[in-house]
């Protein structure tokens, strides 16, 4: 009876155990190739349709490679992972090779980190480009095609850098230096090279002050200056200057001087020029006394005179400006550059000297019209005059104490 009973209730058991196994399970794809960033989905099919528990986990070998959550894969970096669907109910695997390669963020812009630069004289700062966007991929792809200065003075330029009055630049190492008080535009060309975009990054370098020359004791009675006003060590030419004009102008004609009513040439009226004094040194008119301060001034005509009268003079070329060193008694020396340094029009003058001085010329028949100058050829060294007008360099000179 007992017996009879067990049979009895094996076979209820059985008949009431109707679960339905998964056999197998398959990904809607076996390989998957993406790229950074990008997300796809897979589906899973299990077989047999009406198996009782249709639950799965999901896992990737490499989650630095590919992520995945309830069959949604995310490519996070190259390489290759395998992604696993695992049934709960009899552990049947499904798997999909997962490729990740590179995504390629082109350029899409070159400028430099900053607009303006603002500097003092011998102060430096790189500057620095910005690609962007940030994640750009071959930021190593760019290549400088061409740059400049453009600025009111002439560049001089080496296979390292360009150089005026204003600024230095380095275009290898990136690095702008401050030369004299001025501004200033560095434009740069740049190439992304493998796509051969173009970009025109540029910066404003503001120089916030005058670079204070050394005096120099050529064993005369006075200091004089180790370069042009508003010039620098390194350079031998400098702004050009019209006499009583404290402004750094670029153009010289009658009808840019401020101290001159323009005549009339149909009517007979003359030229009215305004007299500011017959010696402006260390007046308010006085260019190198306003700019730089700290004793400098404009040289008299007897200063002037000195140099021709008590220093030798040799030519020489700096940066390819041609001039004259100037040694006085005590063996020191000055560079005098010559017209053509300056870049003047001056025909059949390309070895002369011109140099205000802070006295106007004795004329009779222009009173107020010229002021004298330094100048010299082949033939010596002699005070001359020129127009007020025009535009000429200044080397300033200080009291000896």
């Amino acid at each position: 009876m007992k017996r009879l009973i067990l049979i009895v209730s094996l076979l209820a058991v059985a008949a009431c155990d109707s679960t339905v196994h998964v056999a197998q399970i398959t990904l809607n794809k076996t390989e998957l190739s993406l790229i950074e960033g990008d997300i796809a989905g897979l589906y899973f099919t299990i077989e047999p349709a009406d198996a009782s528990d249709k639950s799965v986990s999901w896992r990737s070998s490499d989650e630095s490679v590919a992520r995945v959550v309830n069959g949604e894969v995310t490519a996070v970096s190259p390489g290759i992972a395998t992604i696993s669907v695992i049934t709960n109910d009899m552990n049947v695997v499904a798997t999909c090779l997962v490729t990740v390669a590179r995504r390629i963020y082109e350029i899409s812009n070159i400028k430099f980190e900053k607009d303006l630069i603002e500097l003092e004289p011998k102060e430096t700062a790189v500057l620095s480009f910005v690609i962007e966007p940030e994640n750009a991929t071959f930021k190593d792809s760019i290549a400088v095609l061409w740059w400049e200065i453009e600025s009111p003075y002439t560049v001089y330029v080496t296979d390292a850098e360009f150089e005026n009055n204003i600024l230095k630049f380095n275009p290898f190492n990136a690095y702008v230096e401050g030369v004299n008080y001025g501004k200033a535009t560095v434009k740069v060309q740049v190439q992304d090279t493998r796509t051969h975009r173009i970009y025109n990054p540029q910066c404003e370098v503001f120089v916030k002050s005058y670079q204070q020359p050394e005096e120099v004791d050529l064993g005369l009675s006075v200091y004089w200056s180790s370069f042009n006003l508003c010039g620098s060590p390194g350079i031998a030419y400098g702004p050009l200057f019209a006499w009583g004009d404290t402004t750094r102008n670029h153009s010289f004609s009658k009808q840019n001087y401020p101290f001159v009513t323009v005549g009339d040439e149909w009517t007979g009226k003359p030229d009215e020029y305004v007299n500011i004094g017959s010696n402006i040194c260390a007046t308010k008119y006085d260019a190198a006394r306003v700019l730089l301060g700290n004793g400098w001034r404009l040289p008299t005509i007897k200063e002037l005179q000195e140099l021709c009268d008590n220093c030798t003079w040799e030519k020489e070329t700096i940066k390819e400006t041609r001039g004259f060193r100037l040694t006085g008694p005590s063996g020191k020396s000055i560079f005098l550059c010559n017209a053509d340094g300056l870049h003047l029009n001056l025909m059949g003058h390309n070895d002369e000297c011109i140099y205000w001085s802070g006295e106007l010329a004795e004329s009779v028949y222009f009173p107020y019209d010229v002021a004298a100058v330094l100048c010299w050829t082949e033939s010596g060294g002699y005070i001359a005059r020129d127009y007020r007008y025009e535009g000429n360099p200044i080397r300033p000179v200080k009291d000896k104490n």
